[in-house]
């Protein structure tokens, strides 16, 4: 009897402790679920950036001090580019860029062009004249844009008409040979008016048609065309800058020099 009212006594005290653990196991959960609820971040509502958007290019500015030097300097002298009194008349400003066919100063009212070219000119170029020189002409006229024809080292009617369009785009009048008959100095007359009046020099002729029928009334006047020495001169390279030690206008060409870099 007693050992059965043990056993119902130990069966009892099992079933409170589990009873209990369990429950101090509920209260635990409990607790920590609210402060689980107490502690959790709220979620942030979306909304729409109030600031303005721009798009630009960022820049930095550096400034810097140095001294700018032309290297290479080509010295080209002038003591044979005149056969009158050898006065400059008109030159390039220190800084200016001058290339193939371009005028780089002048001498007695007269151009002086420069070509690419490493043989010097020493004759006047004319009519069934030919040579290497000639040749160089022709090769330099065709880079210039001017259709001198085959490179044949003959000057021939086509290098005239190339060498008149080099005059005359320029704003010279190209070197004749004879005068042009009444009619046609006539003609050539109104259409110099015209050119100065809406062309400047270099202008091509989509730019300048006038320039095109100018050219056209010199070949028409089937007078020989010539390129004096003097006004054609040959250096290593272009385009180039002129530099500070340039002739200048009203200098003596025989003591001037043109310098290239």
């Amino acid at each position: 009897m007693a050992r059965a009212v043990r056993r119902a006594t130990s069966a009892v005290l099992i079933v409170a402790l589990v009873a209990g653990v369990a429950a101090v196991a509920w209260l635990i959960g409990r607790r920590a679920a609210e402060a689980g609820r107490a502690g959790a971040v709220e979620p942030v509502e979306e909304s729409i950036p109030a600031a303005p958007v721009e798009r630009r290019v960022l820049e930095k500015t550096i400034v810097t001090r140095g001294q700018v030097e032309l290297s290479k300097a080509l010295t080209v002298p002038l003591g044979g580019v005149s056969v009158g009194r050898g006065i400059v008349t008109a030159a390039q400003q220190q800084g200016a860029m001058v290339d193939e066919g371009q005028v780089a100063l002048e001498v007695d009212g007269r151009p002086v062009f420069v070509f690419v070219g490493d043989k010097p000119s020493y004759r006047d170029l004319s009519r069934d004249v030919e040579g290497p020189d000639v040749a160089q002409l022709q090769e330099a006229l065709a880079r210039a844009g001017l259709a001198p024809g085959d490179v044949d080292g003959v000057f021939g009617r086509d290098i005239e008409a190339a060498v008149v369009r080099l005059y005359v785009r320029a704003g010279y009048e190209p070197p004749l040979a004879g005068e042009l008959s009444s009619s046609s100095r006539r003609r050539v007359r109104e259409l110099w008016s015209a050119w100065r009046d809406g062309c400047s020099p270099s202008a091509d002729v989509e730019a300048c048609p006038v320039a095109g029928e100018l050219a056209e009334a010199y070949v028409a006047s089937k007078r020989p065309v010539h390129i004096p020495y003097p006004e054609a001169l040959f250096v290593a390279d272009l385009p180039a800058v002129v530099g500070e030690g340039s002739a200048k206008t009203g200098d003596a060409s025989s003591s001037a020099v043109l310098e290239l870099a």
